[in-house]
């Protein structure tokens, strides 16, 4: 689960998403740079969201000092940060093939 939050130097910090399930990030290539970033969210077709970060500058990973995924900050061109993050950090090798495990049926 995540929340998605843009931090906008001019009207401030608004919360975009709330602890939606996570689907994706996928980078949009123009050239050598990244034309756009977007960010997936949401199982169900009526409650999905795709956020995008045009012009992307900067990307930071954040982590804990434990070395749990915490993150991501997407610095746009335009001056906005948007903030993408994990309800709970996890350990990357806790999660190795986790999500791509189905489930028992008996």
């Amino acid at each position: 689960l995540v929340t998605i939050e843009v931090v906008d130097p001019d009207i401030g910090s608004q919360i975009e998403a709330a602890y939606m399930p996570f689907e994706g990030i996928s980078a949009g290539l123009k050239g050598t740079a990244a034309d756009a970033i977007e960010i997936m969210l949401g199982e169900a077709s009526d409650r999905h969201l795709t956020h995008s970060v045009l012009q992307p500058t900067r990307l930071w990973f954040r982590e804990t000092e434990q070395g749990a995924h915490e993150g991501l900050d997407i610095e746009s061109g335009d001056g906005s940060k948007t903030l993408v993050r994990f309800r709970v950090p996890a350990r990357p090798e806790l999660l190795d093939g986790l999500a791509s495990q189905e489930p028992e049926i008996s």
